[in-house]
């Protein structure tokens, strides 16, 4: 059975330099998140663009849906790991 999630976070930052960070998420999460986050590896396209996947948590494997640079919007689909059973 397929599960939605939404989330608005309001946060005090210039949207382009939030949604640049968000961007660069599998460069930039390691670096400030090293307990956290290894490292990030994107196991295909290019992270960003929509058809692209990227692992995260320990065992996750998620998939761009969406990627909408010029109205800031992105959206992903969990697709392998621990996530998929809640």
């Amino acid at each position: 059975m397929a599960s939605k999630a939404e989330l608005v976070v309001e946060v005090k930052s210039p949207a382009d330099k939030l949604w640049a960070a968000l961007r660069d998420s599998t460069e930039l999460f390691p670096k400030i998140f090293p307990e956290q986050y290894k490292s990030i590896e994107t196991v295909e396209g290019d992270g960003k663009s929509a058809s692209s996947s990227v692992p995260m948590l320990t065992f996750a494997k998620e998939k761009v849906e969406l990627a909408d640079e010029e109205n800031k919007v992105v959206s992903y689909s969990v697709v392998d790991g621990e996530l998929v059973n809640y």
